[in-house]
């Protein structure tokens, strides 16, 4: 074998296999996994497939195969970040039966993949106008009772608080795809978050997790036990364990009827029994013999003097995580009385935990981390491992003969594995004497070395979080930068999962404080040790990391941590490193501020002194645009960066941090191409033409050099518009109406109604859960016939509706539509506001209420991350505005698209200042309605509202 040569080149320059597209394709892992029968099911990412989570059966030959076929695509959307989507049964003839959420419309289906008449997946939930419609999440089938029980997340409002949730039981013959008086409500909706229910082994008890705000799902939550009726109804609903400093994870229940529950009562998740009380041992059998009803009532009274929870494992480490998503399983019992069990500080093996020996026997293999994914058959325990050589796979454990085997999603390797980064685990020390742990990467590639002298790089990679962990895998984007000579270190600061309550806490109060801390211990210990470049060290983190990254380069002056020199696969540093498509994250599980939260910002940014370096970078393979909170460069064809002048905001001045630029073509005569550096505070810019390094030219407000759109007609006060002769004039601009909810109500004939809605409106707006939002639907459907019936020549009643294909699936159920003519319509409402939009072209438009700073911080996380990069320059009082000029265009260009919200807000950048941002063909226009007069002379629009219109251009913008 030839011996590979070895070329010295310095650390950041070593050339590497591992680029940007490859770290791309390799994004996902399988999850939610399941037996039905004697198979093994699971979800699995599909990248080359428009991203889709594909659900996978292996089969008993072992061949891997899709249950479904493209575009269907199995992921939940509850509460933001989703739960088990799928649940399967198998049967004795007809093979299985499955039902599925899928994700662009959030229906639950029903498929039968065996049958011998084939046929698509049924629905068996309806669709919802309000709000975000019905989600549904891990799902349980009782083909005995021929439902299937779940969470139910139902929008109530178009607020994105007005949600309510329970458990629901869904009919399996789809008697409630039209009907969502169909759908059993098995608890009320008192408690504002919830996991699905347990079902005893006897069927007579239910059991299930809840919480509320302020406390999150690691803080504090409860166990609710409830008797199970020969209806199927939950009777006698008690808590039986958890509280508002305890948080159990996750409950199953044992063969005998005991309930096992992971809790972290001693400080850390361990898991413990529950038993009723000892009487019901004896007294229930006599009881049941003797009558049913006295049996319930003395199992029901026994349950409720359940003793203390008994610690079978009791031990350091942590047997179960936070629960960010529905139907996490760190833990399944097995026959005979083991458990298979997750367990470990840091990291999670798979052990089998013998109650009476009170010690598990770990699984022998290759695999360091194990997700919360476990299931069992019999005496096999199947879950999905990785470790720092390969990526994640499904496995599955014999618990008999010990053998544990790869069954699924085996990893190959895409590089020469000598390309890997090889971790090194870490604890170091930081203020206080208390302890950080963390994973060191050294750079390491087999054809290159450094000049001898030379220290190499270091990225200090701050994980989401805040109760986040960085798992010891191999990860493709860690090789990019360790494979090209930068180390990267990834830090589990305090608040991390994975080492107790305690080091859980410390983040509690001091969310901006101990998590900036940690990383700059690790970032001062590493260069003290020799191990990295005092004066080449970066940091960067997502989501919550995030906020650590942009704090800490100017808080410590002991290490000076600057985004210089470090090529990168993605457009920022910023970005989630994980999911660069970050999804709402705080308004559904953190819909209100969390307990033990961070600061005020101002006053957090009080304390970051010093400017930021502004130095260019080098060309970045594959790099487009960078946008590092140190400064903003821009690559130029042909190769290297030019440097951009950043913005400095006023309110921030002295501090930090800085706002990238944007580049725009001028559209005025002779105009040129320009580098717009915007000031959000005081809505001017200053601009620079490509090539020079500060921006020259006067200053401009962006208000005065605009011109503002027309604002909208008002229905009932204006005449209704002249009909259209087939087809929207050619060049016609598109046109706006606006409707008062309360005005138009006031002056309708109380007949109306029945006239003009036909029988699916009236049905829809009898279903509102609130008499206000039945009156808005009404009011809302109302206007939009007689202004279409004027349009088109007809009467209101007549108008023809139609649905146009999905974008999602294809399904009949896409945006509305007017049959047999070219005219584009949509319409959007809040609080008193309608708003329509109609055009010769693909339109969209949304209005929404201005919501508070601390609803603005919570939703934020659903932006593009340059857009959440603007509204964290804002002062406070900014932000609300800011936020919904740019949610307005982003919902509007969406509904134009047809897709709504099940494509990702985060994707497209529309900006927040004052000048709308074209996405490719789409523009985009800001609707004024505040103050817009009604009628009746009060006011519709008032104050409070934003409002956008996207419109489909004949040409893309550059």
């Amino acid at each position: 074998m030839q011996q590979q040569t070895v070329a010295t080149a310095p650390y950041g320059a070593w050339h590497s296999p591992v680029d940007a597209a490859l770290v791309a394709s390799h994004d996902g892992h399988p999850e939610y996994v399941g037996t039905v029968g004697e198979e093994v099911w699971w979800t699995a990412p599909r990248p080359a497939e428009g991203g889709r989570r594909a659900l996978v059966r292996r089969r008993t030959d072992g061949a891997e195969v899709p249950v479904l076929a493209p575009p269907w695509n199995v992921r939940s959307k509850v509460m933001g970040y989703g739960g088990t989507p799928w649940a399967a049964v198998d049967r004795a003839s007809g093979g299985p039966l499955v039902v599925f959420v899928h994700f662009a419309d959030q229906r639950l289906y029903v498929h039968e993949p065996d049958a011998p008449a084939g046929g698509p997946p049924r629905p068996l939930t309806p669709l919802s106008p309000v709000g975000e419609g019905l989600r549904w999440a891990d799902p349980v089938i009782h083909p005995d009772r021929g439902e299937v029980w779940c969470v139910l997340e139902e929008f109530t409002g178009e607020g994105p608080t007005d949600v309510r949730r329970v458990i629901a039981a869904v009919p399996l013959d789809g008697s409630a795809a039209g009907d969502r008086a169909a759908v059993r409500e098995l608890t009320d909706d008192r408690h504002r978050f919830l996991t699905g229910p347990r079902l005893s082994p006897d069927g007579r008890r239910a059991a299930w997790i809840v919480w509320d705000h302020p406390r999150m799902p690691w803080d504090g939550t409860e166990v609710v036990l409830a008797d199970v009726a020969k209806d199927g109804s939950f009777t006698g609903a008690r808590v039986v364990l958890g509280g508002p400093d305890e948080a159990v994870a996750q409950i199953e229940w044992a063969e005998d009827g005991a309930l096992l529950a992971a809790t972290d009562r001693t400080g850390w998740w361990n898991l413990h029994r529950l038993e009723p009380a000892a009487e019901e041992a004896g007294g229930e059998p006599a009881a049941a013999e003797a009558g049913g009803e006295a049996s319930a009532e003395a199992g029901t009274e026994a349950w409720g003097r359940a003793g203390r929870p008994v610690a079978l494992c009791p031990r350091e480490e942590e047997f179960a995580g936070p629960l960010w998503k529905l139907g996490h399983r760190w833990f399944a019992p097995l026959s005979g009385g083991l458990i298979a069990v997750l367990h470990g500080r840091g990291a999670a093996t798979l052990g089998i935990l013998d109650p009476r020996a009170g010690e598990p026997a770990d699984v022998p293999g290759p695999w360091t981390e194990w997700e919360p994914t476990l299931a069992v058959n019999g005496t096999r325990v199947v879950g999905v491992a990785a470790s720092p050589h390969s990526g994640h796979e499904v496995v599955e454990l014999d618990v008999c003969t010990g053998r544990s085997r790869v069954i699924g999603s085996a990893h190959t390797d895409a590089v020469d594995p000598a390309y890997y980064p090889r971790p090194h685990l870490r604890t170091f020390t930081g203020p206080d004497g208390r302890e950080i742990h963390a994973q060191v990467y050294p750079p390491h590639n087999p054809g290159h070395s450094a000049p001898d002298g030379e220290l190499p790089p270091y990225v200090i990679w701050a994980h989401g979080g805040p109760t986040g962990r960085a798992p010891l895998v191999l990860d493709l984007e860690i090789a990019y930068f360790t494979s090209r000579g930068i180390g990267v270190a990834e830090v589990n600061y305090g608040g991390s999962t994975g080492y107790g309550r305690a080091y859980r806490e410390r983040l509690r109060e001091r969310w901006g404080v101990v998590d900036v801390e940690d990383c700059a211990a690790v970032a001062e210990a590493l260069a003290d040790e020799g191990v990295a470049d005092r004066h080449r060290l970066a940091i960067r983190g997502g989501s919550a990391g995030g906020w650590t990254a942009a704090a800490l380069p100017h808080r410590h002056g002991a290490v000076r941590l600057r985004h210089r020199q470090l090529p990168h696969p993605r457009p920022g540093f910023l970005g989630h490193r994980r999911h660069p498509r970050l999804r709402v994250v705080l308004h559904r599980i953190a819909g209100r501020p969390a307990r033990g939260g961070g600061g005020p910002l101002p006053r957090a940014l009080s304390a970051v002194p010093g400017r930021p370096d502004r130095r260019a970078l080098p060309a970045a393979p594959g790099a487009g645009r960078h946008h590092l909170p140190a400064g903003a460069v821009r690559a130029v064809p042909g190769g290297g960066l030019r440097p951009r002048h950043t913005a400095r905001l006023p309110h921030l001045r002295g501090r930090g941090p800085w706002l990238p630029p944007r580049r725009y073509d001028d559209p005025r005569p002779g105009g040129r191409a320009v580098a717009v550096h915007p000031d959000l505070r005081t809505d001017q810019i200053r601009c620079a033409h490509p090539g020079t390094a500060e921006p020259s030219g006067p200053e401009l407000h962006w208000r005065s050099e605009l011109t503002p759109p027309p604002a909208p007609r008002i229905v009932g006060r204006e005449p209704l518009p002249a009909a259209v002769a087939g087809a929207w004039p050619q060049g016609g601009e598109p046109e706006t109406w606006l409707l008062s909810v309360s005005g138009y109500t006031a002056t309708m004939d109380a007949g109306a109604p029945a006239r003009i809605l036909d029988a699916g409106e009236r049905e829809r707006a009898a279903k509102f859960v609130r008499a206000e939002d039945g009156e808005r639907y009404t009011a809302a459907h109302m206007g939009l016939r007689e202004l279409l019936g004027a349009y088109l020549g007809l009467a209101p009643s007549d108008v023809p509706f139609t649905r146009e294909a999905c974008p999602g699936c294809g399904g009949p159920h896409g945006r509305p539509a007017v049959s047999g003519t070219p005219l584009h319509f949509n319409m959007s409402h809040a609080g008193d506001l309608v708003l329509y939009a109609f055009a010769g072209v693909p339109v969209g438009v949304d209005v929404e209420k201005l919501q508070p700073a601390s609803v603005v911080d919570q939703v934020a996380e659903s932006l593009h991350p340059k857009e959440r990069a603007e509204l964290d320059a804002l002062a406070r009082a900014d932000r609300p505005a800011a936020f919904a000029r740019c949610w307005t265009r982003k919902e509007a260009y969406l509904k134009g698209l047809g897709t709504g919200l099940s494509r990702d807000p985060a994707v497209n950048y529309v900006g927040t200042g004052l000048t709308p941002v074209p996405v490719g063909p789409w523009t985009m226009t800001d609707i004024p309605v505040d103050g817009a007069v009604a009628v009746d002379g009060a006011v519709a629009g008032g104050s409070g509202y934003a409002a956008a219109m996207a419109l489909l251009s004949s040409s893309p913008h550059a």
